[in-house]
């Protein structure tokens, strides 16, 4: 069985934060999807897949996962200014850092990944 998802758009919240015009500073509610969510969504793609006999399941994230480029945490600990695109060889150990970074920060957010 062969599952395909993508566009999830999944980003770090906490460095810039969304808040309503209409009241006094309320933020609004978080941009990424409820982990509970792709507890639901594994659990029926199982299910479907043992109803269907299925041998394995093969879950392929397919582009637009992660928004890795929409942090502030780009401009954290960063001297030289290295943006996401910079490709240079000097920038790539930085880059992958902060990668990690930034993927730590959209993961461990308290629930709300």
């Amino acid at each position: 069985m062969l599952v395909v998802i993508s566009d999830l758009h999944f980003e770090e919240e906490n460095t810039y934060r969304i808040y309503s015009e209409d009241s006094n500073d309320k933020v609004l509610p978080p941009r990424n999807i409820n982990p509970q969510a792709f507890s639901k969504i594994i659990d029926r793609l199982a299910a479907q897949a043992r109803r269907d006999n299925a041998k394995k399941l093969d879950l392929v994230l397919a582009g637009d996962i992660f928004e890795l480029h929409r942090t502030g945490l780009w401009f954290e600990n960063n001297p030289q200014q290295i943006r996401p695109y910079d490709m240079s060889t000097e920038a790539l150990p930085f880059l992958e850092a902060k990668t990690i970074e930034i993927l730590d920060a959209i993961s461990h957010k308290g629930g709300t990944v």
